[in-house]
C-alpha cells in the first residue's frame, strides 16, 4: 500500500488440535510471530467443519471458523503508525487484540491415487472489530475477502 510500506515476512511457531468424530472435525490453530520483520504477535484460528463422503475417491466438508489476533498481529496488517500516516495521508491506527475476521470455507478432494489427492477449497470471510475500521480497508466493499486454493496432498507411510 503506497506510503504504507510492505509487511516484511514472518517465521512463525505454533500448534495445532485436530478432533475428528460423526463427521464433524474441529481444528484449533495457534502461532506466535518469531522474529521482527513482519510482526511478533500471536494469532488464534478455529474452525468446526461437517463432511462426508460422495461416492469411493470424494469427499467434502464445509464449515465456519474464527480468527483472533493480539495487537502486535492486528498492528501489522491493519495498523498505520504514525511515520506511515505521514508519508501515506491515512489516518493513525493502532488496533488492539480482537476478531479478525470470521468465516465459511468448503472443500473437496478427490482421492486419484492410494495415497495421493487433489484439493480445492474455497472460503469467504468477513473482516470484523478493529480489522475492519482499519483506514486500509476500503469501507465499500473490501472487509469481505474470497479465497480460492487448489493444491495437491501425498500421504507418506512411515
Amino acid at each position: 500500500m503506497k506510503g504504507r510500506g510492505d509487511v516484511g515476512g514472518t517465521l512463525e511457531g505454533g500448534a495445532f488440535l485436530r478432533w475428528q468424530g460423526g463427521g464433524f472435525v474441529v481444528n484449533v490453530t495457534a502461532v506466535q510471530g518469531l522474529n521482527g520483520g513482519g510482526h511478533r504477535g500471536f494469532a488464534a484460528h478455529a474452525s468446526v467443519g461437517y463432511g462426508g463422503r460422495l461416492g469411493e475417491r470424494w469427499s467434502y466438508s464445509i464449515g465456519p471458523n474464527i480468527t483472533w489476533g493480539d495487537s502486535q498481529f492486528l498492528q501489522a496488517y491493519f495498523g498505520v503508525t504514525p511515520e506511515q500516516a505521514a508519508r501515506s495521508g491515512y489516518r493513525l491506527s493502532s488496533p488492539g487484540s480482537g476478531v479478525k475476521d470470521v468465516g465459511l470455507a468448503g472443500m473437496l478432494t478427490w482421492r486419484f491415487a492410494d495415497r495421493a489427492a487433489a484439493i480445492a477449497r474455497v472460503e469467504v470471510s468477513q473482516l470484523l472489530d478493529r480489522a475492519a475500521d482499519s483506514p486500509i480497508v476500503d469501507q465499500r466493499g473490501s472487509a469481505t475477502q474470497a479465497f480460492f486454493g487448489l493444491g495437491l496432498s501425498y500421504r507418506f507411510s512411515w
